[in-house]
């Protein structure tokens, strides 16, 4: 493996652990194969008028279609960076 190879496989590996970490906010297995659906409210924080920090819960059917999109995206970025891995 050159130096180049072993850097890129050094970043694919960083890549792979943030989606990991990130897919745990949605799911987490408690048995190999079986996973948990932690069904998480998304929140967004913004500054408010008065200099400070407010928070606003995004509507539960907007939440579930939102949640399900990042799941897919975070799965499907993470199959491609193992794939990539792989590969190397």
């Amino acid at each position: 493996m050159t130096q180049e190879q072993l850097g890129k496989a050094n970043h694919l590996a960083s890549k792979i652990q943030q989606f990991e970490a990130a897919l745990c906010c949605f799911e987490w297995e408690y048995e190999p194969g079986q996973f948990h659906d932690l069904t998480p409210r998304l929140i967004i924080d913004f500054d408010d008028c008065d200099g400070g920090r407010d928070q606003v819960q995004i509507p539960m059917n907007l939440n579930k279609a939102l949640i399900d999109f990042l799941k897919d995206e975070i799965k499907a970025g993470l199959a491609q960076a193992q794939k990539e891995f792989e590969s190397l």
